[in-house]
């Protein structure tokens, strides 16, 4: 079964297969979002608020449970590395990046990339 991930403040929605967590859909689809300890459910940074559709989202697992507790997040919120959809889910991303990422910097002259 073929999903879909609506991103009210991007403006955009994407295909998501029940096998691709949606930080990583996200990702493969040019959306940034914040995600600092890739996908461990350490950091927080990837939270996506659930604007409709949480029936079809997976159940929350015990570190996603543990690191939105500690952080006082409410019910609506999950973590984008943790959840994965198998329908249709209407997102909204906090730490959405409007301006493309930064590109690399040269190496400083002498130095081998």
């Amino acid at each position: 079964m073929v999903g879909r991930i609506i991103v009210e403040n991007a403006g955009t929605a994407v295909r998501a297969s029940p096998a691709v967590s949606i930080l990583n859909t996200l990702m493969q689809n040019g959306i940034g979002i914040a995600h600092v300890c890739g996908g461990k459910a350490i950091c927080g940074t990837c939270r996506i608020k659930i604007v409709s559709g949480g029936e079809s989202l997976s159940p929350l697992s015990e570190a996603e449970s543990i690191r939105l507790t500690a952080m006082g997040n409410p019910p609506d919120t999950r973590l984008a590395c943790q959840t994965y959809t198998a329908g249709e889910v209407r997102i909204r991303i906090p730490s959405l990046r409007r301006a493309p990422l930064p590109r690399s910097r040269p190496h400083p002259p002498g130095l081998l990339p």
